[in-house]
């Protein structure tokens, strides 16, 4: 099931790095609506019985998400396009992955004034 899940998800990826302009926003919208609502919360299903401290497996699930697709893809092109229709997943997208990366920070400097 878990590797039938991952397989499916591995092939919207591929999906959406083929895109280009309206399409490659559409495709990460729906990328990212099935990932939160669907893989994440399968994950921590998954792992809570082995969670521990920081990172979550939350935390983790996102930074991976961020650094597999967001940061592979020609996001900044598609968005910057006249007449880009932005959609509201990719805006969500966009302020959770910003405010995780912020909180790493921080806790990073916290750790480090220890």
């Amino acid at each position: 099931m878990i590797l039938l899940f991952l397989l499916m998800f591995y092939v919207v990826i591929c999906l959406v790095k083929l895109s280009i302009g309206q399409k490659l926003l559409d495709s990460l919208a729906e990328t990212w609506d099935f990932f939160f609502c669907d893989v994440l919360s399968m994950l921590q299903a998954i792992f809570y019985p082995v969670q521990g401290k920081e990172p979550s497996v939350r935390q983790l699930a996102l930074l991976h998400f961020r650094n597999i697709i967001t940061l592979n893809i020609k996001l900044e092109d598609a968005i910057s396009r006249p007449r880009a229709r932005v959609p509201p997943s990719i805006i969500q997208m966009l302020l959770i992955l910003q405010v995780m990366s912020a909180q790493r920070h921080l806790l990073a400097l916290v750790h480090q004034d220890r």
